[in-house]
């Protein structure tokens, strides 16, 4: 949303914004997961100790997609920018 309103208006003073969504989502990606099925997934929460070997991760594949989408978004308006 944030992206799409730069593009519409030029408002660059949401840029900051922008920027630290992406940040954040980037920390909460996993990298190097042992189950190669987990990675480039974002955890949506991280849920405290209840005593079980549960995983401690709440990951569902919103945040991912969002995530995916809100980046490509930024990367085609800077590609389209420097032209």
């Amino acid at each position: 949303m944030f992206v799409d309103y730069l593009d519409e208006t030029g408002d660059k003073s949401i840029v900051p914004y922008i920027e630290k969504g992406l940040s954040f989502c980037s920390m909460m990606q996993m990298t190097a997961p042992e189950d190669p099925n987990l990675r480039g997934v974002v955890i949506e929460k991280v849920l405290p100790p209840d005593g079980t070997d549960k995983s401690p991760y709440h990951i569902r594949d919103l945040g991912t997609i969002f995530f995916v989408q809100a980046a490509s978004k930024w990367l085609a308006l800077e590609v389209k920018n420097k032209r």
